[in-house]
């Protein structure tokens, strides 16, 4: 999942850059990389991607972060200036659990801490009650590796 996520985002995020810069807000279906969590999305395209906990440095440090923190940046400058989110309702969900996923990992830079701070700040009435459940949610069980399993994600 992880390794499609690099990809994505190396192919995507030059587009969604462009997207938000020309259209001051998103249009097209994007989230999913930009707002990555443990969890695939429900529509995402395949392949599906995300994030574990313990790849999430891996992310950071091999992945585009520039450009992503770029998108995410551009996202809270757009919607401050706006008043408001400039995502559609139904990425809201996404960007609650991406806030409650990330602020947990002491891996976070402090311009992904400083973006988390602002998305919430933006969240409407709804968001932050998804946030709120996003936050009391156990994290889900580690899977059991079977014997004689790959140990990195680079592996097959």
């Amino acid at each position: 999942y992880l390794r499609a996520l690099l990809r994505r985002q190396t192919r995507e995020l030059p587009r969604i850059l462009a997207e938000l810069e020309s259209r001051g807000e998103k249009t097209s279906h994007w989230a999913w990389w930009v707002f990555p969590t443990d969890l695939c999305g429900a529509s995402e395209p395949l392949p599906e991607t995300k994030v574990e906990p313990e790849h999430a440095p891996t992310l950071l440090s091999r992945g585009p972060a520039d450009r992503w923190r770029r998108a995410l940046e551009l996202v809270c400058d757009l919607s401050e200036r706006r008043g408001d989110l400039v995502l559609p309702s139904i990425d809201h969900g996404r960007v609650a659990f991406f806030i409650a996923y990330w602020e947990k990992l002491p891996c976070a830079p402090p311009w992904l801490r400083a973006v988390l701070t602002r998305l919430e700040a933006l969240l409407p009435a709804g968001g932050r009650r998804q946030l709120d459940r996003a936050r009391r949610k156990k994290p889900a069980a580690a899977p059991r590796k079977k014997p004689g399993a790959a140990a990195s994600i680079w592996a097959g």
